[in-house]
Parts: C-alpha cells; structure tokens; sequence
C-alpha cells in the first residue's frame, strides 16, 4: 500500500483513478479532492485537488510508491470527482469545475 500524509487539518473526501497512454504504455493516476477543516467556518472555504501516479517499489513487491504530478487549491471541499473526457471535473462545494 501507498500512503500520503495530508496537511494539518486537511482531509481527503473524494477519490478517483484512471489510466492514460503514456509512451505506449498505460499508466493508473490517482486524484484526490480534500478539505482543509475549519471550525469557525460553516462551509468550507479552502481544499485541493491531487495528481499522483503510483509505481510499484522495486524493492518491495508489495509497496506502491506515490508520487505527486500535480496540486491545485480550490475555494471549498472536494465533494466528488470524475474523469470526463480525459478531464478532470470536480464538485467543489455547490459548484462544478472543470481542470
């Protein structure tokens, strides 16, 4: 298993995976949609998405090896994501957005 270690006070709320050909070969990413908690706020006004691709360690047949592609801060929590079109979209609070 792979592991990521969030910010303080984030957490993740969301998942999705997918493939792309890269090189010839496909490769699986992985996004995550996060929250970054606050008491004071009634809606949250601070999250981010996450690009990571995994490679198996070549040590350890067992471990996944998590590298971050790509982090992008959004005004809210990450309620859902897919993959339409070979994009991105996520539900960010009560708006849809499209990276």
């Amino acid at each position: 298993m792979g592991q990521y270690h969030c910010e303080p006070d984030e957490e993740i709320t969301s998942v999705e995976t997918f493939n792309l050909n890269v090189e010839g070969r496909e490769v699986p990413f992985f996004c995550l949609g996060t929250l970054i908690y606050d008491p004071e706020e009634k809606e949250p006004s601070k999250g981010r998405l996450l690009v990571f691709t995994a490679t198996t360690s070549p040590s350890k047949v067992s471990t996944l090896e998590l590298s971050m592609l790509a982090s992008a801060r959004v005004k809210g929590c990450v309620f859902s994501l897919n993959i339409v079109n070979k994009k991105i979209v996520a539900a960010v609070n009560s708006s849809v957005c499209q990276s």
